[in-house]
């Protein structure tokens, strides 16, 4: 086949010049069609295509037939990053919710936010060398996602162990009793689990004093009552740490794990499982 030959893509419906590689230059797609132009004759209308040749032997609007390929071309990639972070924001979610009903960071499902991300640049850019680049990228933001969103959400669940600790239930009677304003708060800011204040010898009396009050307290509850308090003391630990603390809490080493592979899954996912 001449290289003077016109084309025509079958995916993108682009009529180009052919080309070594045999590929479209707007969309990458396998180009085989039937020759549409010569070049003496111009190939039928088209925004895309370029006017017929020149004396030169090219397109007498080449330069501008070139900027329209790039143009497209960074359209694409652009189209491929969103649907790339749809994915990954998807993947991320279902992530997250599968964390807050089962109350257990499921791996194969963290793993599975890259193939999603992959996925989504894969069906926005089809064929192209940097479909790996992208498709790690969004792995990473749909990762990094379902991690904020378990850290924000996650609240007390199963704490049937902890009502058995007579420590951890005295403590929770003495938050309650701060919240309900029966220790001063600034004695009671020194029970907060992100405190780091030494208490005054006089605060270390008083806490002492207001424990053993508080124990008291404790064993005059229920069974029910119990568990009510230890839970409701709980989720108020986790709501007054801040963002950063939660995540270093729920960080593990498998993390790093599903992580590396939810990011491998998605560069490879992303240019369909060709890694060459």
């Amino acid at each position: 086949m001449s290289d003077d030959a016109w084309l025509s893509c079958p995916s993108c419906g682009l009529k180009h010049r052919a080309r070594p590689e045999g590929t479209c230059p707007r969309c990458g797609a396998p180009v085989h069609g039937t020759i549409v132009g010569t070049p003496d004759l111009p190939p039928p209308e088209s925004l895309n295509a370029p006017s017929a040749p020149n004396a030169t032997g090219r397109p007498s609007n080449y330069a501008d037939f070139q900027k329209g390929t790039i143009a497209s071309d960074r359209e694409g990639v652009g189209f491929a990053i969103l649907t790339g972070l749809i994915g990954a924001a998807v993947g991320g979610g279902i992530w997250a919710a599968v964390v807050l009903l089962t109350g257990y960071e499921v791996g194969w499902v963290a793993w599975g936010v890259g193939a999603v991300a992959g996925i989504g640049v894969r069906f926005g850019l089809g064929d192209a060398d940097n479909g790996m680049l992208i498709g790690g990228g969004c792995a990473v933001f749909g990762f990094l996602l379902g991690k904020i969103l378990i850290a924000t959400l996650f609240t007390a669940g199963d704490v049937s162990e902890l009502v058995q600790d007579e420590e951890y239930v005295t403590i929770a009677m003495m938050a309650r009793m701060v919240d309900e304003g029966e220790i001063p708060a600034d004695v009671g800011r020194f029970i907060r689990i992100d405190n780091e204040e030494e208490p005054s010898p006089e605060a270390t009396v008083a806490l002492e004093e207001y424990f053993q009050a508080a124990q008291v307290k404790s064993y005059e509850l229920s069974t029910d009552e119990r568990y009510e308090l230890v839970k409701w003391y709980s989720g108020k630990m986790l709501g007054d740490l801040s963002l950063g603390t939660r995540l270093m809490l729920l960080f593990s080493f498998w993390d790093l794990l599903w992580f590396f592979l939810a990011v491998s899954t998605g560069a490879k996912v992303a240019v369909g499982g060709d890694e060459d």
